[in-house]
């Protein structure tokens, strides 16, 4: 709600914490869920404004899905996938000698090919023009390392709230 104010989006929405083991999302109430391996019960379902202004904001592409894969969990909840379900891959440089000695060992989490993430721009002087022709504009950016193992792309969508479209229009 706070995201979509500042994005001049009006959102009336209300989601109080749900209560441990539930979650809001797509369903019915009393439908349960498994993730990894907990088990979690719809509460309630997610508000159709909520619903909306994702699919404004995440583009044609991914709206379709956002409706039927929503999950808000609890922070503490959360905070348990965060910690111990991102997927940690070990990787490691051998030697060039042929006797397979490790030279460098290290340790990587990687996010879920379908994760959605989005960010705010806001103006400040001159910044969202440069922001907007260097990144937004580009259909795929890539982030990060591993460019060559096909990591750290994503999918740019721009969302342009109401009252900036009709600012657009006129100039």
């Amino acid at each position: 709600a706070r995201d979509c104010k500042r994005a001049g989006e009006t959102v009336s929405m209300t989601i109080t914490e749900p209560s441990l083991r539930g979650y809001f999302g797509a369903g019915s109430e009393g439908d349960w869920l498994g993730l990894e391996e907990r088990e979690f019960q719809c509460k309630a379902t997610v508000d159709s404004a909520i619903i909306g202004a994702l699919k404004k904001a995440v583009g044609n592409d991914l709206a379709g899905d956002i409706e039927k894969r929503l999950v808000i969990l609890s922070d503490r909840d959360f905070t348990w996938f965060a910690r111990y379900a991102l997927p940690v891959m070990a990787r490691n440089v051998l030697s060039k000698d042929g006797k397979k000695k490790s030279e460098n060992l290290w340790y990587e989490e990687s996010l879920a090919p379908d994760t959605v993430m989005y960010v705010l721009f806001g103006e400040r002087d001159l910044a969202v023009d440069a922001i907007t022709t260097a990144i937004i504009d580009a259909p795929y950016v890539q982030i990060g390392g591993n460019e060559t193992i096909g990591q750290g792309w994503f999918k740019m969508a721009r969302y342009t709230a109401p009252e900036l479209q009709n600012k657009e229009a006129e100039a």
